[in-house]
């Protein structure tokens, strides 16, 4: 998928090559087609907030925030917005 926020904490994202279930090398993830590695900056994510922040990288490379409140599945009995 093209422009893609990838984030790890760790500083840094490995690709693991694998031969019968088994890791066998790790290697520095490539970024391809305008993905970039980056801070999201989500406005509070510990508390689940996930709105991105002004100038977060998601925005400039026009990945559109999801509406998590209708990602949701509605309770038992509940109708669908």
């Amino acid at each position: 998928m093209p422009r893609n926020v990838i984030f790890s904490r760790a500083g840094s994202v490995e690709r693991e090559s694998q031969a019968d279930y088994k890791v066998v090398g790790r290697s520095a993830l490539e970024l391809k087609d305008g993905s970039v590695f980056a801070d999201p900056l989500f406005v509070d994510a510990a508390r689940g907030d996930y709105r991105f922040r002004e100038g977060s990288p998601a925005l400039k490379l026009g990945i559109e925030p999801l509406d998590l409140d209708r990602a949701r599945v509605p309770a038992s009995g509940s109708s669908a917005r």
